[in-house]
């Protein structure tokens, strides 16, 4: 069998010779394979971005609550390299003294509590607007009419017609606005001064926001506001209620985030259907107006329109992503793709968050005078910078970080359909005339089909290209926010915690290895043989021997979740499955390889033997200086990674506190630092992170 030895990681060769696990599953059908699919081509050298970010030594000062934070915080002021953001989350409110447990599903109603406002203590940023008096009348009118009233417009009423006061949700909405990356920068400033026309989307603001309060009575609120919240909008689609369109779909767009982690996928599916519906019915409305049409001595005119414009490009990006984060983390056999139209990416959130329209336009223009036409200041559409992306591995420098978010998913949508292609028995078929000889065999033809569809990708040439150019790609951007990192002395942003998740989601089967923890979370008590490979998933175990490069470079960005998480985490609604993924993949790596090394031994034989049994040049004097160990959960060098990539197999796996991973008390000890952090206060409003507790605690106990 040839083979194309390449010295690039990403580009490090899949195994396509199934017979190496006999040992392991006996005699199996192999997926289909053309006869050229082992062939992976080489490209120039580059490195891994991962340990980047992780090098630089700083400190962090404060919560993102108060969104600015100092910059001068070193060590000589007593400060600790890279201090915890989660420190701050512990002084920016006296509603983050209590840490709450888990609560139990709660009658609906707002706890008596909530009406003191003496007790809150919190800060009115400058860049953020309150809640004004009459939308708060208004949305706790609506409240009485929608959930207390008798007969009530639905089959459940409140427990309690008691209303947050005024002080509580205005400070719900103001946590909403001073946390933009966490909530999408979905929501221009500007709708705040309009609060009357829109209370709908208000209290979706304020129910986002609400998870901010991690007290017991907190967490009581937060579910109150969403039922009320899913009350209004199914009211208002049923009934016709006249609601401008922009903002509803706002609204339901924010109400499909807070029932993202609800039990179950119901609920949840519910509302992304509205959300979609609510969207639709706008983009159906939606009339551009071009900037050049507008006098240019009507600055405010021409700011107002850009901000149409772009809360039209935001709210299909958003919509998007959350469709794609529900199908890649929530549905089992969830399939995602590309925008069918080459849609142009937001503007930098410089512009977006330009409190006047002179601001707005000295960032759009600043070489032209103020009574210019600005200039558009677009990236481009998705298509023509993913072209870009793969073919240069660069993106514009203007781009934001929003847009680079939306990237990361778009390569793998791309990613997934290359696999969906390569997987279509018409892939390789060219129309013409049917040949007598090929009538005859049609039988064999369905069986060739069929095994197409079934086959591993890993092992397909053209997947196996496609996958690699994608880790080429997010290195490149992991390269760019490593240097944002460095700017933000060692603070990490949630993008480094998507380009971590994203190379999980692209080179490990996730779904298999989840099947699969679940599936040993649930197994009866094991023998003294523990957990034997031989029952191990097929496309797992080939994951693990076959392409473990891949395996073991996810391994790397599942260390690297721990680390964020512990310091960085901002209690997303996305966080916990990353926590979740992680935990899993480095216990299933750390109880099978054990059992697998012989065969990872044996598969490198053969590779060394198909390039002629020649090592390359100073092999044997590098080896001897190859370090033992690698701890995943801190930060790593490019060399080390590099390293542990290609020959990890040979090396210890460690994490911080546990010790080898490939050992029970070692495995237990991860899953209950991934226990730990999935108990926070910050996720007590997530209902998933109970479901992965639970299931972390039942494997911890097969241990």
């Amino acid at each position: 069998m040839d083979y194309t030895w390449s010295d690039q990681m990403n580009w490090l060769p899949v195994m396509g010779d199934f017979d190496l696990l006999d040992d392991f599953m006996g005699p199996t059908s192999a997926p289909f394979l053309d006869a050229g699919d082992q062939l992976i081509p080489s490209v120039s050298d580059s490195r891994s971005p991962i340990g980047s970010s992780s090098t630089i030594s700083a400190s962090l000062t404060d919560s993102a609550v108060l969104k600015s934070r100092p910059v001068d915080s070193t060590y000589v002021d007593g400060d600790g390299a890279r201090r915890s953001v989660q420190e701050g989350h512990r002084h920016a409110s006296n509603l983050y003294a209590v840490e709450p447990a888990i609560l139990p599903i709660l009658d609906l109603g707002f706890p008596m509590s909530s009406q003191i406002a003496d007790g809150i203590t919190y800060f009115q940023h400058p860049n953020t607007s309150s809640l004004n008096a009459t939308t708060y009348n208004t949305i706790s009118k609506q409240f009485t009419v929608l959930c207390c009233r008798q007969p009530s417009l639905f089959a459940t009423q409140m427990t309690s017609a008691i209303f947050p006061s005024h002080p509580y949700c205005s400070f719900c909405l103001t946590m909403f606005q001073v946390s933009p990356p966490e909530n999408l920068p979905l929501v221009h400033s500007t709708a705040w001064q309009e609060q009357d026309d829109h209370w709908i989307l208000v209290l979706a603001a304020i129910t986002v926001g609400a998870r901010h309060d991690n007290t017991q009575d907190g967490h009581q609120c937060r579910m109150t506001f969403e039922e009320f919240l899913r009350r209004a909008i199914r009211n208002a689609s049923e009934n016709g209620a006249d609601c401008d369109p922009l903002p509803f779909a706002q609204a339901c767009i924010l109400s499909a985030i807070t029932h993202f982690n609800t039990s179950g996928t119901r609920s949840s599916g519910l509302a992304l259907a509205e959300a979609h519906v609510a969207c639709e019915l706008y983009a159906r409305q939606y009339r551009p107006q071009s900037l050049k049409d507008i006098d240019p001595s009507q600055l405010d005119l021409q700011w107002r329109a850009w901000i149409a414009q772009e809360s039209h490009c935001r709210l299909f990006w958003c919509q998007w992503l959350v469709q794609t984060y529900t199908h890649l983390l929530r549905v089992e056999d969830g399939s995602i793709s590309l925008p069918l139209d080459d849609h142009d990416m937001p503007s930098s959130e410089a512009r977006w968050e330009a409190s006047s329209a002179v601001e707005w336009m000295a960032l759009g223009a600043p070489d032209q005078s103020v009574l210019a036409t600005p200039a558009p200041q677009r990236t481009g559409g998705v298509r023509s910078l993913l072209h870009t992306l793969y073919t240069k591995n660069k993106l514009p420098e203007r781009i934001s970080i929003t847009s680079k978010i939306f990237m990361i998913y778009c390569l793998l949508a791309k990613t997934a359909e290359v696999a969906r292609a390569v997987r279509d028995p018409l892939s390789s078929w060219s129309p013409g005339p049917l040949a007598e000889t090929e009538q005859s065999e049609s039988g064999s033809e369905d069986d060739r089909s069929h095994q197409q569809s079934q086959q591993w990708l890993p092992a397909n040439s053209i997947y196996a290209s496609w996958r690699n150019s994608a880790c080429d790609c997010l290195d490149a951007i992991h390269w760019t926010a490593n240097g944002d990192v460095a700017l933000e002395k060692g603070y990490e942003k949630p993008i480094i915690f998507h380009l971590h998740l994203s190379r999980i989601l692209l080179l490990c089967p996730y779904r298999a290895l989840i099947a699969t923890g679940r599936q040993l979370s649930t197994a009866r008590a094991q023998s003294s043989q523990g957990f034997p490979v031989a029952d191990l998933d097929t496309s797992v175990l080939q994951s693990l021997t076959l392409d473990d490069h891949k395996v073991r470079l996810s391994l790397v960005h599942a260390g690297a979740i721990f680390w964020h998480c512990r310091r960085y985490s901002r209690g997303m609604f996305y966080e916990p499955f990353g926590i979740f993924v992680s935990a899993l993949l480095i216990i299933i790596y750390g109880i099978y390889l054990p059992q697998i090394r012989g065969a990872l031994v044996k598969i490198k034989l053969s590779v060394l033997q198909n390039r002629g049994g020649e090592q390359p040049a100073g092999s044997d004097s590098e080896d001897e200086l190859l370090p033992d160990n690698i701890l995943l959960d801190r930060p790593c060098d490019d060399e080390m990674v590099q390293i542990f990539v290609r020959k990890g197999h040979e090396m210890n796996v460690k994490m911080s506190k546990a010790g080898d991973i490939c050992v029970p008390l070692g495995q237990r000890i991860v899953l209950e630092e991934a226990i730990k952090l999935l108990g926070r206060s910050q996720y007590v409003h997530l209902a998933d992170c109970q479901e992965y507790a639970r299931t972390l605690r039942q494997l911890m106990q097969k241990l």
